[in-house]
């Protein structure tokens, strides 16, 4: 009766390891391609963006003002990309901090517009305000679609 019981135990035990196996592998295999599939994003494709390469004009809709409180401005950058984001557009938000500021950027691709094919927001904080802000933006037509830009698309 005894080696019943530990054969039970035995058996619970090694099916208990063989499903933490799967599980392992299966996330493994998840990890690894999430990190192989471009379309996957772990980081911003420019995470050091050069501030005079915005405009404070494109970002005029976004409900932000320089002196605004970081936790809510950051916030509000946060909703407003978020608000309309469809699948595949769905926007990636980054953090970098410097020696006396921080640089907090929100991109969002492949937009359902009919010109503007990409956003990216560079806000720029010192302490806990907002000093800076500005938007660039791709275009799906035109001479630049390849490049972040500043002036409107055609």
């Amino acid at each position: 009766m005894a080696v019943k019981s530990n054969n039970k135990i035995a058996i619970i035990w090694g099916g208990m390891f063989l499903i933490f196996c799967m599980l392992y592998v299966v996330g493994r295999l998840m990890f690894n391609s999430a990190a192989q599939n471009p379309d996957i994003k772990s980081e911003a494709v420019d995470t050091t963006p050069q501030q005079q390469a915005f405009s404070i004009e494109l970002a005029g809709f976004v409900p932000i003002e320089i002196g605004m409180n970081s936790d809510a401005a950051e916030l509000a950058i946060r909703n407003h990309f978020l608000a309309g984001a469809q699948e595949g557009s769905l926007p990636l938000f980054n953090s970098k901090t410097l020696a006396d500021s921080v640089q907090f950027s929100a991109t969002r691709e492949n937009l359902p517009d009919d010109s503007v094919s990409a956003q990216q927001l560079l806000a720029i904080f010192e302490g806990d305000r907002l000093v800076n802000y500005g938007m660039r933006i791709k275009c799906y037509r035109g001479n630049n679609i390849e490049n972040w830009q500043i002036e409107l698309c055609p």
